[in-house]
């Protein structure tokens, strides 16, 4: 049977305007330089401020690809200021990375079925986590899911820039699993993503549910185990798996 369902957060959970960090970078970074200026710190004028950070960014997202491992935002941004004279601790820096990631945060709309699915999965005695590739702050992603009145159905939460694994990486789908203590064939994972959620769960041999929607492509492979257009039809699936068991 069914103990365990984790779930992406992006289009999955949530809908945001893009899922491109760049479309909200330059709302993002003048929140950033007010954070620093009103601390009396002494940073370049706005436009200079933005092409350093923006190159830097830039590069450490491509290394980062390179090396298929997530970005640290809150490393990073305390290394791209470092380099520009400006000295901040890391719970400074965390503060400051929750600015650069706020235009992004305050965008994301919470799918309006979760609440009454996530409830009644609660009551069925489901345990509940988040697998996410993200280098947005753990910090910022727990307010959001907080101000939602959802963080408490998930005491697992595991993102890509905690772990340096990024989906379909079989890490950081297997650190969810040994958080919750739950057997991968009794997991259902849920995502948007064929090549990231259903490949990835399939690995460690998760049961996957795909969630369908306008950004899904055309042609899905692999192919999941299910496929969902609302976050309504996943009760029933967990009900069938039950019954075969």
């Amino acid at each position: 049977m069914i103990e365990a369902v984790l779930f992406d957060l992006g289009d999955t959970l949530y809908r945001f305007e893009s899922n491109d960090p760049r479309v909200y970078f330059d709302r993002g970074v003048a929140l950033a330089h007010a954070f620093l200026r009103d601390r009396g710190m002494a940073v370049p004028d706005l436009a200079e401020y933005a092409r350093r950070v923006r190159r830097r960014m830039i590069l450490a997202f491509v290394w980062s690809r390179v090396r298929r491992r997530e970005i640290r935002p809150v490393e990073v941004l305390q290394r791209i200021h470092r380099r520009m004279g400006i000295e901040i601790d890391l719970a400074t820096t965390d503060l400051l990375a929750r600015r650069y990631f706020e235009p992004m945060r305050v965008s994301g709309r919470l799918d309006p079925d979760a609440p009454s699915v996530l409830a009644e999965l609660s009551r069925a005695g489901c345990r509940m986590g988040i697998i996410s590739n993200t280098f947005t702050p753990p910090s910022a992603n727990d307010d959001q899911l907080r101000n939602d009145g959802i963080l408490d159905y998930f005491p697992v939460r595991i993102y890509s820039c905690q772990t340096g694994y990024m989906k379909p990486h079989p890490a950081i789908f297997r650190a969810a699993l040994e958080a919750l203590d739950v057997p991968a064939g009794r997991t259902v994972y849920v995502g948007d993503k064929p090549r990231l959620d259903v490949a990835g769960a399939r690995r460690v041999g998760m049961i996957t549910v795909l969630k369908l929607g306008d950004r899904s492509p055309a042609r899905i492979r692999p192919r999941p185990d299910h496929a969902i257009t609302r976050l309504t039809e996943l009760p029933a699936i967990l009900q069938n798996h039950v019954a075969k068991a």
